[in-house]
């Protein structure tokens, strides 16, 4: 695991969001590199703040102890061609998600001008991509992994439990660290995007 911050002050810039109107010091900035080292951070620390783009974050992901960024775990997990759903560390941004889905001929059926956030924050804060005809993110998630707050690996899925799916996709945090989002996709043509 990569840890960038150590003491307090040494080498600590903190974080700002992109107004200045939330700051954070934290003791300790780890960039995991696998879902267990994730686990292991949360088992260690008990407590961890996640924090993506810090595109608009709020004091709810502004951490003064440890806090985590996911960039690391990043790109697709998996393909469901059939039903169109791609699975993908909770780290992708938005904006690597078309170039990841162009090859498979798929799209997310909405998405915003602005894409700098994870796929995991985009869902936490309930993110919403541009048009009233369309659902935010969260509204197209069919599963997600979260490390809880023991350091144990949960599985969530549209398919065996659509209502506890729904409870844990806008969590902001308060569940544990979301490691991968499983998304539905439509086909690219349908965009007007293909080939």
């Amino acid at each position: 695991m990569r840890k960038l911050i150590g003491a307090r002050g040494a080498k600590n810039k903190g974080f700002s969001n992109w107004s200045g109107s939330v700051r954070t010091n934290p003791r300790e900035f780890l960039q995991p590199r696998s879902i267990e080292e994730v686990s292991q951070a949360v088992q260690r620390a008990g407590s961890v703040r996640t924090v993506g783009a810090v595109h608009s974050f709020t004091p709810v992901a502004a951490g003064d102890d440890v806090m985590m960024n996911l960039d690391h775990l990043s790109g697709m997990v998996n393909v469901d061609r059939q039903l169109k759903r791609v699975r993908f560390l909770a780290g992708t941004r938005l904006r690597d998600v078309p170039r990841l889905l162009r090859p498979f001929g798929l799209a997310l059926a909405n998405q915003g001008d602005v894409d700098p956030q994870s796929l995991a924050g985009a869902i936490s804060t309930s993110t919403h991509g541009t048009g009233i005809g369309f659902t935010g993110f969260a509204g197209t998630v069919t599963g997600l992994r979260l490390v809880d707050a023991d350091g144990q690996l949960r599985s969530f899925s549209l398919d065996e439990d659509p209502e506890q799916l729904r409870l844990v996709v806008v969590s902001i945090g308060a569940l544990g660290v979301v490691v991968e989002v499983e998304v539905q996709c439509v086909d690219d043509e349908i965009l007007g995007n293909g080939a």
